[in-house]
Order: C-alpha cells, then structure tokens, then sequence
C-alpha cells in the first residue's frame, strides 16, 4: 500500500483531495482563520455547506489566501451542499448561486445533496410540520443542469443510504461521484462502502474523530481503549491514528478543527502507516452510529415515520436475509428451515410494522402452517411454502419482495444471524443447530430466530 493517500480519483476523472478541513460547527470569528491556518499548514480540500451558516466568512478568507498567493484557486478542492429547504427545482440554482457569492469563486468542485430529505422553502430547524416529500430525481436533474453549465465539476450525495444511492443511481444522467456519510472508527458503515465500491461512488467520512465537541452527540470515539492503545503503540494521537484509519480504509476524511496546533497535528498522516496487526485491533471496536437523524423522522409528516425507514434498515436486512439463503441453497432442509424461518421473520415485520422484542413461531401441522407471536402478543398464520400470511392473496412471494417501506422503531431480537439458534421440541429437549445444518421438526416445535439491527446497520 502506498504510504501517502494523497488523493483519490474519482469516476469523473477528478482526484479529490484525502484530507480535507470539515467546518462544520466552527464558530463564527474562528472558521475564516481555520481556513487560513489549514491551507498554509498543507490542506487543499474544503468542505462547507449552506446550512452552517459559515460560508461569507470562509468567502473572504479564501479571496485573501488567492489574493496573496498562498494557493490558486484550481489547486483548492471546495464542497458545498444543498439544504434540505432547497429541494424544489426552482430553488437549486438560486441556492448553489448563494453558495458561489458567499464563498466567492465561479465555481464547486463538488455539491452534493445534504440529505435525502425536503423541508418547506424558507424555513429553518425541523419543525415535524415543515417536513415534505422528497422528489430526489427532480432535485438531481436540476443540479445536473448546474454542472451542464459549469457551476459544479462534480455531483454527489450526503447520508444517503445504499437503497437511496441505488435508485438515484438508476435515474441519473449524471452520476453521484461521492457518498458523504458519518464514518470513523467505531462505524465503518461497511456495507455501504461495499455498496459504493461495487458502483464507482466514492465514500467520504466526516466526523472521523466522532464530533467530539458536539454537546447532543454521546461522543467517546477517541477515548475508545482500542484506539488509544494503537496510538500508544505508534507513539500518535487518537485522532491521528483515526484519521490514517481512514485513508488506509480508502475514503477521504474531513476532521473539523478551529485550533491551529490541531489543525496542522491532523495533517500529519502521510508518512506513516498503521501496520496489518494493529488495523486488524481496530476492526474489533463496537459499532454505533452518532447522527441517527431522529429529527428527520415524524409519524404523521414527511417522508419517514422512523429511522430505521430514514437509514433503509429493513431494505438491507431483507437482503442478508436473501444473503444467508444464497449460502443454504445447496444444503437440504427439512420440515423446519433456517431459510423458512428467515423469510417468517422478515413477513412479521413487513406484516405487523410494530416493535418486536422477539418473534415465536410454532408449527401448528406438519405440512403447511405455522404460527408466529410476536412479543406484543399477536398471533399470525404463515403457510409453509409461500412464506406469506394466510389469507393475503398474493402472487409474489416475499423472496420476490422487498420491506424497504417497512416502519419499525425498534427490532431488538434475542439471537444473531449466522449464529446459534436454541430449538425445543415438545419433550423438552434442547438442541442446537447451526445454520445450513439438516434438521427435522416435529409438530408444535418451536424456534426462536433472532437479528440484531444494531449489528446489521
């Protein structure tokens, strides 16, 4: 691996730079000379956005850096974003031309969608009744019209998910180039870096040191005892050693700072590696999201009821489900399947959009139903084959379908995919049976299945 990781390219035969200044929360008086600091210390990628309400002072710190000649303005790489108030195509090429004033240049280098969700022109905060429904290919066709004319050299997205990208993936004319996503550490949103990968879309991580400044995040990233020991054993800081992490993960981070000695200590990434052994130690960190996007969530308004709908959680589940039967495909089954159990679980959810603490399901005959309970107490019949409730008159099966429109706030359930799974018949006997195992039910045996959304995400 090379040692340095400057840059990356991207599909659009950019290269955008891999370190860059998020400023993000950076207190007005403090980002201009942030800015000014970071660009004299080496960085060249900027990363800004409307919302935060910062970009006339990065403005006229940029024109003095270009002023005396500290750096030309085709050597900097800038970003901005769209707000969410902004989503109505009329409303996009006013906004990025504010975005141009404020930070004074002609042009973006990338302008991405701040998130997948719209709120009312002219409002501010996320008051349950400004939130709208998203129209995100015609948002997109009108930033498409903004790079047809060279407002922006490139498009992207921010927190959108992998279901998300893939169906703006599927109507643009103009693809995302970057996917700007929380990643650090203790989140690696490993999926969505498979996902992003498998398309050409590069991910790119803010808040890699966690935001610890930020007073409604629970934040502990860099206090993580695995991190810290791995930095006392590369004689770095915690943030340095979170920051290499993510170069050597192979996505360009944005670590905000106002401090200068900061600033120019996060820099200093590039000429040291973290060995194979100490970046395996780091993969065993617990994960957990930070900006879960709970205020972008309302039962009644806007798009999502919860945030599992938000993050796209049960379109991803119903396809490791699909996943682990691919792997059982050859294996033989018979009354009672891992795979049959699988799908049941999932029907559940699509079916009852409720909070489950565990799902039951007992075989009620030998050859064609099953009944599944959930921890609220209701009882619904599943036929065997299908693996659809009795009585809905459906022609495709869930193995056909998707539960990406599923809402469930919390799925908490008490075993793990891939894992063990406790089996009871009617004697009372307790077994233990793995996935791809051959098993046998009798009538009345009951099994308990379980998924943890929390290691799924």
């Amino acid at each position: 691996m090379a040692t340095e990781i400057r840059s990356f390219d991207l599909i659009n035969k950019t290269q955008i730079p891999s370190l860059g200044l998020g400023t993000w929360q950076s207190e007005p008086g403090l980002v201009g000379q942030a800015v000014t600091a970071a660009v004299k210390a080496g960085y060249r990628h900027i990363d800004c956005a409307q919302i935060y309400g910062n970009e006339k002072e990065i403005g006229l710190a940029l024109k003095k850096l270009f002023e005396d000649g500290v750096v030309a303005r085709e050597d900097l790489w800038i970003t901005s974003k769209l707000w969410c108030n902004n989503h109505a195509p009329e409303d996009v090429p006013i906004a990025l031309e504010k975005t141009l004033n404020d930070l004074q240049i002609e042009h973006l280098d990338l302008y991405l969608i701040h998130w997948p969700v719209r709120t009312k022109k002219g409002t501010a905060g996320f008051k349950p009744e400004n939130l709208l429904k998203t129209d995100i290919p015609a948002t997109w066709k009108a930033m498409e019209a903004l790079f047809d004319i060279g407002k922006t050299r490139g498009l992207g997205v921010s927190n959108f998910s992998s279901k998300k990208l893939g169906d703006l993936l599927n109507v643009a004319r103009i693809p995302p180039v970057v996917n700007q996503v929380e990643c650090h550490p203790s989140w690696h949103q490993t999926k969505l870096r498979e996902f992003c990968k498998s398309k050409g879309v590069h991910l790119s991580g803010y808040s890699p040191l966690g935001s610890p400044g930020t007073k409604w995040l629970k934040s502990n990233v860099l206090e993580h005892p695995i991190l810290t020991s791995v930095a006392d054993k590369l004689g770095k800081t915690p943030a340095q050693v979170a920051i290499r992490w993510g170069l050597q993960m192979g996505h360009s981070v944005l670590p905000k700072s106002t401090n200068k000695a900061r600033i120019k200590e996060n820099f200093a990434v590039f000429d040291w590696l973290i060995p194979d052994d100490l970046f395996t130690e780091l993969s065993k960190i617990q994960q957990a999201r930070l900006v879960r996007g709970d205020f972008l969530v309302n039962d009644v308004y806007g798009e999502y009821k919860t945030v599992e709908e938000l993050w796209d959680v049960f379109h991803f589940l119903f396809h490791v489900v699909n996943e682990q039967l691919l792997m059982l495909e050859k294996s033989r089954f018979d009354d009672i399947s891992k795979a049959e159990m699988l799908f049941t679980f999932v029907t559940i959810i699509a079916r009852e959009k409720e909070k489950f603490t565990y799902t039951r399901c007992r075989r009620r005959s030998r050859r064609h139903r099953w009944r599944c309970r959930s921890d609220a107490g209701n009882e619904i019949d599943f036929q065997k084959k299908r693996n659809i409730p009795v009585g809905q008159n459906s022609k495709t099966s869930l193995s056909q379908r998707t539960c990406a429109d599923v809402g469930v706030a919390k799925c908490n359930i008490v075993d793990v995919l891939g894992g063990r799974e406790p089996r009871r018949n009617l004697g009372g006997e307790e077994k233990q049976t793995r996935m791809g195992a051959h098993t046998k039910g009798r009538k009345g045996d009951e099994v308990f299945v379980g998924l943890s959304l929390g290691q799924i995400r």
